[in-house]
């Protein structure tokens, strides 16, 4: 979920939004605040307090109209004041703040100062009617707040320390509208230690270094914390991976079928004999795996799939050992498993995970590698 900063909208992301989205391979949304780009002009006058309505009040109704639960909220320069203040009230899994404001510096201000000169006797009113509906709406909504003379005791560090999410802060080094000290701030107030990334441009990272940026923001979304949890098979959640391991594999091999022995039912990975298993990230279910009887002593683990998008972030992994630590659990002494010649990257999991080679010991007929595992 992207916020704009105090003069942006949709039209001025200038295209990062589709480039995030590439670079992430999830759901991107962007939109305008009241007053920016297409959207109405606020409902009331905005006051000194606006970061905070938007932050408490339309934004938790916006996710909940679009049905999103625990974003990732990605903001800049306002919008990150306010990714930060929604974050110290509501769940998020994680907040990107990109040249944040949590205090008010006065080299903002000066600038600010500067931008209602341009407005006023340059061509700053026209620039700005290119990309917003209401110019006058959306310039004075943010500069009539920032010069409020009320406005220099803004402070929201004391909202930071509810902060718990994991936290990436990103800021040019040659930032005209504030310096270090607000990452700085976040640093040492947020509970969870941030990641930084300092770039040689000004304000706007997503549209001086956007290449940059977006792979930053990528790299930040890929290593976030992977969640596995055991569940029922037949949940929505598990009947989607499921499908999406069946086309892909029926991509691979078209001979394959799931009806194709060795099968796997619901009844299989069903405790205390069997597991089946959902891998979570960031909220959302990324991978799959279970666990079959063969024997009292052996078991089989079965179907392991990740999400294409989540590939690479070590779901497998986490997947294969939270089983391998349930086959213990349920007092296997030995796990297989079987793969094909086409997932060479399901071999070189197995291979460093201490599986050892074995012989076919299931007849799978599109199976080339068969693996087996000692836990005791």
């Amino acid at each position: 979920m992207l916020l704009h900063e105090g003069l942006g909208s949709v039209g001025l992301w200038r295209g990062f939004p589709e480039r995030l989205a590439e670079a992430t391979g999830r759901r991107t949304v962007a939109f305008s605040r009241y007053g920016h780009g297409r959207s109405d002009p606020p409902p009331t006058p905005r006051t000194p307090t606006f970061m905070h309505e938007e932050a408490l009040e339309v934004l938790p109704a916006f996710l909940l109209a679009l049905q999103i639960d625990k974003p990732i909220l990605i903001g800049h320069s306002d919008g990150a004041s306010i990714a930060l203040i929604h974050a110290a009230h509501h769940p998020v899994v994680a907040v990107v703040a990109i040249a944040p404001h949590v205090f008010v510096e006065d080299v903002c201000i000066r600038e600010i100062r500067k931008a209602r000169i341009a407005y006023d006797e340059g061509n700053l009113r026209e620039r700005l009617a290119r990309h917003h509906r209401d110019p006058d709406a959306a310039f004075f909504g943010w500069n009539d707040v920032w010069l409020d003379p009320a406005f220099p005791q803004w402070d929201i560090t004391a909202e930071l320390d509810r902060i718990t999410c994991p936290l990436l802060l990103i800021q040019g080094e040659r930032d005209q509208y504030g310096t270090l000290a607000q990452l700085d701030a976040i640093e040492e107030r947020s509970k969870a230690p941030p990641r930084r990334l300092h770039l040689d441009c000004q304000h706007s990272p997503p549209t001086e270094m956007p290449e940059e940026t977006a792979k930053a923001i990528a790299d930040f979304v890929n290593q976030l914390p992977i969640h596995v949890r055991e569940e029922p098979f037949d949940t929505g959640a598990s009947a989607a991976l499921v499908a999406d391991y069946v086309a892909e594999i029926e991509a691979m091999y078209p001979e394959w079928t799931p009806d194709v022995p060795p099968r796997l039912s619901a009844q299989d990975v069903e405790p205390p004999a069997g597991r089946w298993l959902l891998a979570y990230r960031d909220g959302h279910p990324v991978g799959c795996a279970g666990l079959k009887r063969l024997d009292d002593r052996t078991a089989e683990i079965k179907r392991i799939y990740v999400a294409p998008n989540a590939r690479g972030a070590g779901v497998a992994r986490a997947l294969l050992t939270r089983l391998e630590q349930a086959a213990q659990d349920a007092g296997y002494e030995v796990v297989r498993l079987d793969t094909g010649a086409k997932q060479q990257a399901s071999v070189a999991l197995f291979s460093s995970s201490g599986y050892q080679p074995i012989g076919d010991y299931n007849g799978n007929p599109v199976a080339a590698y068969w693996f087996e595992k000692r836990l005791t």
